[in-house]
């Protein structure tokens, strides 16, 4: 009778180890079958700001340029174009292409250059030579003309022999007779004659080349 008991009693323990041995399995399945949980995700570059762009001129500014440099342009132009006048005028001033017969109240018929400048002869000077220089020329300007061969034409009425001689200082000056001839400073406009006797020395000239004495 106690063969037979000890088998059922072992009954409990291998159904236990059994179920035990069951379970693990199921555990593990499980296990197995859970996600992988996903890898972190690596950090995002960090994006490099773009190097920021000079701004461009606006169109107000460049156009208040242009017009100055215009404005500078139009003004150097302008003081160019006087210079370049006034340098003209002071030539012209002392130089003459025509000599001219002019009727004068008080003088009778005297010579003047194509502007009308009255002119005049110097008691100092010789034939074909002047002898004012220096001061003297700044208040007598010789009567000049580009080179020998630019001698002045003689107006209607005008008798005396014209000519050209070189100065000194390399100009060409005019001639009435030989004597060189000038204007004078204090002669501001056409047909004055304030140089008329000045030092007993200064005289205007008649249309045959001889010197008024008359003051």
């Amino acid at each position: 009778m106690s063969n037979i008991e000890v088998p059922k009693r072992r009954y409990p323990f291998l159904l236990a180890v059994g179920v035990t041995l069951l379970l693990g399995a199921w555990l593990m399945t499980a296990c197995s079958s859970v996600p992988k949980a996903a890898p972190a995700a690596a950090p995002a570059a960090t994006k490099v700001a773009a190097p920021t762009k000079a701004p461009e001129p606006t169109k107000a500014a460049s156009t208040s340029a242009g017009q100055a440099v215009t404005e500078t342009t139009a003004m150097t132009t302008s003081t160019a174009m006087t210079t370049s006048e006034a340098m003209t005028r002071s030539t012209a001033a002392g130089a003459a292409s025509l000599i001219a017969l002019y009727k004068d109240a008080k003088l009778g018929d005297i010579l003047v250059d194509d502007q009308g400048m009255v002119l005049y002869v110097f008691d100092k000077d010789v034939k074909d030579k002047s002898n004012c220089s220096g001061d003297c020329l700044k208040n007598w300007p010789a009567v000049t003309v580009a080179d020998e061969a630019a001698k002045p034409a003689a107006g209607e009425g005008v008798t005396a022999e014209l000519g050209v001689i070189k100065r000194d200082d390399g100009t060409y000056q005019v001639t009435i007779n030989g004597m060189p001839v000038y204007h004078y400073i204090k002669d501001t406009k056409a047909d004055e004659s304030n140089g008329q006797g000045v030092g007993d020395v200064w005289w205007v000239v008649t249309t045959n080349g001889d010197k008024v004495t008359t003051k």
